[in-house]
């Protein structure tokens, strides 16, 4: 009874061990037919990374595109970091603010400085700032091809930074010329305004003095005037007391007449 029940366990031990044996077999059988099945999947067709690099920065001109793919090692995440910096460096700086007044009256048709020119203005020569286009759309052409014109993104990096330098010193001279005539024509009408003001004022001076001439003769008439009406009262006192002691005199005569020794007779200087 006891061989049995050993015969039995030994059998069991014996079919477990092959069950556990074959289980790495079966994990290999699945993970190769998972991986056939993968590569017999077929997979997507590959796009061209320039054909990409297009379609997203269509604004950039092809050549651009393809000498900035190479630059960055055929990489496509490296080449569209590397235009999206570029973009950022040439636009970021608002080339809005270059055309503060876009009536400026300037030809568009005239074309962006040359290299040798931005150089020259650079080293002391007289800038091109003067026939810088005040055109938004004229003056994004003319920058896009001097930076498809670069040989590489450090070349387009210096190009962007030379036309926008040349931009900045055409804004201020532009804004400081600007300003001068402002300046210069405000005080032409200050002028205007102070001769107008001191020709006035000389009229009213001569107006004054006149007037004040005027009141000096006046008051020396007048004082005049009141010198001659007091001698005037002054003959009048004079002439009714003569006139009274004329009267008296009379009276004295007619008396001394009266009485006298010798009527009908007088001293004929006696009235």
């Amino acid at each position: 009874m006891s061989a049995f029940i050993d015969c039995r366990k030994r059998g069991a031990s014996v079919f477990l061990d092959d069950a556990f044996c074959d289980s790495p077999s079966l994990s290999k059988r699945i993970r190769l037919s998972d991986t056939a099945a993968l590569l017999a999947t077929p997979s997507p067709p590959t796009q061209n990374p320039l054909d990409l690099l297009r379609a997203r920065f269509p604004d950039l001109g092809i050549e651009l595109v393809q000498r900035v793919f190479e630059t960055s090692g055929s990489n496509l995440d490296a080449a569209i970091k590397n235009l999206i910096e570029l973009l950022s460096s040439s636009q970021g700086r608002s080339l809005d603010s270059a055309f503060v007044n876009n009536s400026v009256p300037i030809s568009p048709d005239v074309r962006l400085p040359s290299e040798d020119s931005m150089a020259g203005s650079s080293s002391g020569r007289p800038d091109a700032t003067s026939n810088l286009p005040v055109n938004r759309s004229g003056c994004v052409e003319l920058l896009l091809k001097e930076l498809t014109s670069a040989a590489d993104l450090n070349d387009a990096k210096t190009h962007a930074s030379r036309i926008l330098e040349l931009f900045e010193k055409f804004v201020a001279a532009r804004t400081s010329h600007e300003a001068f005539e402002s300046l210069s024509k405000e005080n032409e009408t200050w002028k205007q305004q102070v001769e107008v003001l001191l020709h006035e004022n000389n009229i009213l001076k001569r107006a004054v003095s006149i007037q004040h001439e005027w009141q000096r003769t006046f008051d020396a008439q007048n004082e005049e005037v009141q010198q001659l009406r007091q001698m005037l009262s002054q003959c009048k006192e004079q002439i009714r007391t003569l006139e009274m002691n004329n009267y008296t005199l009379g009276v004295h005569l007619k008396v001394a007449q009266q009485s006298s020794s010798f009527p009908g007779r007088h001293h004929p200087d006696v009235f």
